[in-house]
């Protein structure tokens, strides 16, 4: 955790040029979004959107709300991907109702 701090707080110099700290950055965002621990959290994130969102009335930002608490006891980078899951499922969670019941739910909010 401190050396992602340290990376942030003092820049890195480069002789190659500023593409190629761009694609370390985008390489490093890789690495981190794809660790299996993030992984997992996303998909308990998207699977609990889900069954929120099919609740009538519970949207995604008050399915986000409710599932706060979950979030706040694993590190940050790991809750904020949870979260993202929690409102992408939730988005779609009233599709689900509308494809098994074959009647018009609710439209996506964007």
């Amino acid at each position: 955790m401190f050396e992602i701090w340290l990376l942030c707080q003092f820049p890195r110099e480069s002789s190659l040029g500023g593409e190629s700290l761009m694609l370390h950055d985008l390489f490093f965002g890789f690495s981190v979004a794809l660790q299996p621990v993030n992984l997992l959290a996303s998909f308990i994130g998207v699977f609990i959107g889900t069954l929120v969102g099919v609740l009538p009335g519970i949207g995604p930002v008050g399915a986000m709300s409710l599932l706060l608490p979950v979030s706040l006891g694993i590190s940050p980078v790991t809750g904020i991907i949870m979260l993202a899951g929690i409102y992408y499922g939730a988005m779609y969670g009233g599709s689900t109702t509308s494809i098994l019941v074959n009647i018009p739910g609710e439209r996506p909010r964007w």
